[in-house]
């Protein structure tokens, strides 16, 4: 026994049997739990400070046991934090959250507005409130001599009254809402009153409904490390977050508390010992969990949020921006497996699928004007021609069919009698099909053409603690799975439906009887239908049998019986899913493991390859690229103008470096942090575009030196 702790072992007498490996000395770790064992330095166990060292290692240990939030390492505390950033940003409660921030961001823009036109609307009943005000300003009393009120009043006014209506004009301009601002200047003064002070209440309500951010600490983190300039700089950095997992200031507060007497730890809270506060920790629990919400101010316990996701592909030959259930049976699949939209954990299979669709669907691989081909009056021309049309010209597929129709009559015409009239008499449907492409072909206009690869989707759809598994039994299925399965059987009593099934099947069987016995016999039609009556109620028996025993039977059975009872796959997942199974999970043996999901709502998509578009199409702040770059070809040519000063610089480069960032959002958005810090960038660079001014923070010297540099390196 390395450590005597009879109390602990008390309450974990499994602990005692943990291995503690001793390994060689100068690691940069004092210790290390690996979940079977505690990992010892050499050097560690000759120092004092071992005791302190083991303690720490147990509490993880503890942690894990008990599921608690979790420590780390310096070096995979980044991903860690990367990590549970995207499932809090892909949780329901996170989505709803930033509606909420919108629907206030909205709220605070009309009050804005309101307020502007209702002080406006009081400045011009009561100007002299204003005049007094300014006096106040520069003289510190409000006693204002008559000859000095007559002679500036008029004059103060005029001017004061012009810049500040100016201000405000400009102010609500800027925030597109000069319609609205006009509409309330022409109203009463007491209804904007009394329509201000409604939205405020309304406001409020939405505020006390707001879950706090608990994303805060973990996109403030990614947003540090992203500023660091050097490699040192992101190791302290590293270090620094490491120690404030939640679980490692758990550690330290029991290194910092073992030697405490009972009394001691009576009266100091763990809470008054910990080397972090609350707020500052990162909780992060072993499933990529954190924290929980609950709305600001509100006394309600917290539930645990469960923000259960996985990445999984989806190719297709069809181009859209959401998924949705809606668009179910036009596809090309055959819903084997269930009704839902399908998706596979391997990306290959489904960039194969996606290729395989797209070469063998010309109506979803080729469009004109915006419309599928199939649509307009050029589908007759063959997919071999409008792939040419694109990579060979028009011209050059007009020749190639010429000469397609040229050889078919020569051949015919270079054979005699009657084996030349069978040749162009078995070609003449392919020539009549020729001569109609050549004349389409001569009539489209290659620029409308356009040929699409189709879409490779990386999505986030819900983890398999949600998802019934068509593989494994009942028993075997999560304990979600299990207890929204039985209370599906306990509240929907399908057997009773079944039952019912069965009686009246009994009584149409009755019915056939008492027909027999009333015309002697049975007729070659009643017969047949007493063989399906029987067949049928054979049938809902056995089916009954099993739904009784339902907890034997494997999720694919499950299923299947669900859909007979509800009449329909469709059925099946929407109840399904109205109980909590988002989906179901299967092995697609050489297409691997591959989901179908039931709710279009749970499905986040991370990233949409093959999405082609000219560079004039694509748009950053609601201008196009050559634009983008017009607008940074001019501030370089500023930038080289003499006599500016260090601030003109300044200005200059910030604007330039606000740009460069907005070039990143649109091709590689991933590379920041998070959608407010995107939102904000292309914020900045509509400003810029509109020759607005950014706000200060953008000219802050690091961001001046880091675009100074960025210029030097395209200079070069």
């Amino acid at each position: 026994r390395i450590l005597k702790h009879d109390k602990l072992y008390k309450a974990y007498p499994e602990l005692k049997d943990l291995t503690v490996e001793l390994i060689d000395g100068g690691q940069t770790f004092g210790g290390r739990f690996t979940y079977d064992a505690i990992q010892i330095p050499e050097d560690t166990l000759k120092s004092k400070s071992l005791k302190s060292v083991l303690m720490h290692e147990v509490q993880h240990y503890i942690q894990d046991k008990e599921g608690f939030a979790m420590g780390g390492n310096p070096e995979a505390v980044m991903s860690m934090i990367r990590e549970v950033l995207k499932k809090i940003d892909n949780s329901p409660e996170e989505r709803k959250r930033k509606e909420l921030v919108k629907e206030l961001d909205e709220m605070y823009k009309k009050l804005f507005v309101l307020g502007s036109a209702i002080h406006v609307l009081k400045i011009k009943d009561r100007p002299e409130s204003m005049f007094k005000t300014w006096w106040w300003s520069k003289h510190g009393s409000w006693w204002i001599p008559r000859k000095s009120a007559k002679k500036q009043y008029k004059p103060f006014m005029e001017e004061w009254t012009e810049k500040f209506l100016k201000g405000v004009r400009k102010e609500v301009e800027e925030k597109g809402e000069e319609a609205q601002y006009n509409e309330y200047l022409e109203m009463d003064l007491n209804e904007l009153n009394r329509l201000y002070r409604n939205l405020d209440a309304k406001k409020n309500r939405v505020w006390k409904k707001l879950p706090k951010d608990i994303a805060r600490n973990f996109r403030k983190a990614v947003v540090d490390y992203e500023k660091t300039l050097t490699s040192y700089e992101q190791a302290d950095l590293q270090k620094e977050l490491y120690k404030r997992l939640a679980g490692e200031t758990e550690a330290r507060n029991t290194q910092t508390r073992m030697d405490m007497t009972d009394e001691e730890r009576k009266d100091k809270s763990p809470r008054f010992t910990q080397d972090y506060e609350e707020e500052q920790q990162l909780v992060v629990f072993s499933n990529g969990v954190t924290l929980t919400y609950k709305p600001v101010g509100s006394e309600a316990s917290e539930e645990e949020v469960k923000t259960y996701f996985q990445s999984a592909y989806h190719g297709t030959p069809h181009i859209f921006d959401k998924f949705s259930l809606g668009a179910i049976g036009e596809g090309e699949g055959n819903q084997a497996h269930g009704w839902g939209l399908y998706f596979a954990q391997n990306k290959d299979v489904s960039e194969n699928y996606r290729r395989g669709l797209v070469d063998k669907n010309k109506s979803s691989k080729y469009t004109y004007d915006g419309k599928s081909i199939e649509e307009t009056k050029f589908k007759d021309i063959d997919s071999t021609s409008l792939s040419w049309i694109l990579s060979l010209g028009k011209e050059r597929v007009i020749e190639e069919i010429k000469e397609d129709i040229e050889y078919i009559i020569k051949w015919g015409k270079d054979n005699k009698g009657k084996q030349r009239q069978e040749i162009l008499d078995g070609n003449a449907k392919y020539l009549i099909k020729k001569q109609k492409e050549l004349e389409l072909v001569k009539e489209l206009n290659p620029e409308k053409l356009e040929m699409s690869a189709g879409q490779l989707f990386e999505v986030d759809i819900p983890e398999d603690e949600v998802l019934l598994d068509e593989n494994k039994s009942f028993s075997e299925q999560p304990k979600l799975i299990q207890e929204s399965i039985n209370k599906i059987f306990e509240e929907k009593k399908p057997s009773d439906i079944i039952s019912e099934k069965i009686k009246w099947f009994d009584s149409m069987l009755n019915e056939l009887e008492q027909k027999a016995i009333k015309d002697g016999g049975y007729t070659t039609q009643t017969n047949y239908s007493r063989n399906l009556y029987e067949e049928k109620i054979s049938d809902l028996e056995k089916l009954l049998q099993k739904l009784n025993n339902y907890s034997e039977l494997k999720g694919k059975d499950i299923y299947k019986i669900l859909s007979i009872v509800y009449e329909g796959d469709k059925e099946a997942s929407l109840l399904l899913n109205e109980y909590g199974i988002k989906g179901i999970t299967y092995d697609g043996q050489q297409d691997g493991r591959c989901y179908v999901i039931f709710d279009d709502n749970a499905i986040d998509v991370i990233k949409t390859y093959y999405q082609e578009a000219n560079e004039e199409e694509k748009l950053i702040a609601g201008y196009t690229y050559p634009e983008v770059l017009e607008k940074l070809t001019e501030l370089y040519g500023q930038f080289d103008k003499e006599g500016l000063s260090e601030n003109e610089q300044q200005e200059i480069m910030a604007k330039v470096h606000v740009l460069e960032d907005a070039f990143e959002v649109s091709e590689n958005p991933q590379k920041f942090s998070n959608e407010e810090r995107q939102m904000e960038i292309m914020l900045n660079a509509y400003y810029i575009m509109n020759n607005q001014e950014i706000p200060k923070d953008y000219l802050e010297t690091e961001k001046y030196e880091q675009a100074i540099e960025a210029l030097d390196e395209m200079e070069k």
